[in-house]
């Protein structure tokens, strides 16, 4: 009788790494989903990932070229759980980087859009209430008939 479990081969667990590690670079895990996925692969594949020495930049040196450089290092098989959640927490604090970038630009918009409105609103006040050009509409029905 055959068993429904089959073993998990190498070229699967580094299929899966590369995949969590591509994920993590476009910014889809955060660094509590990044520790739930290593303990998901560490419970399936039966092995712990392994220690690899890197020196973490300090958080103001967090930029999308350091991000890229940890890339390349997970490429050349930089796979333990401490870079991994490093990469993690990088990705993420320059994904709300970027959002909150969106925002102030949007806000930003938003008030230059009222300021723009308010100026034209005073401009028009300004120029309807110079000597001589008042019109009312009873005025310029009176123009055109006569």
């Amino acid at each position: 009788m055959e068993s429904n479990t089959r073993t998990r081969t190498d070229s699967e667990y580094y299929s899966e790494l590369l995949h969590f590690h591509q994920q993590i670079y476009h910014k889809k895990y955060t660094p509590a989903q990044a520790e739930r996925e290593i303990n998901r692969l560490e419970k399936v594949y039966g092995r712990k990932l392994r220690h690899y020495a890197f020196q973490p930049r300090p958080k103001e040196q967090w930029t999308q070229a350091y991000l890229d450089s940890l890339h390349e290092q997970a490429v050349a098989a930089a796979n333990s759980r401490e870079f991994f959640l490093h990469m993690a927490e990088v990705a993420t604090c320059l994904k709300r980087r970027h959002f909150a970038k969106i925002a102030v630009c949007i806000g930003g918009g938003v008030v230059l859009l009222t300021l723009l409105a308010a100026l034209i609103v005073c401009l028009v006040k300004i120029i309807g209430t110079e000597p001589g050009t008042e019109m009312t509409v009873q005025t310029h029905r009176q123009e055109e008939r006569g």
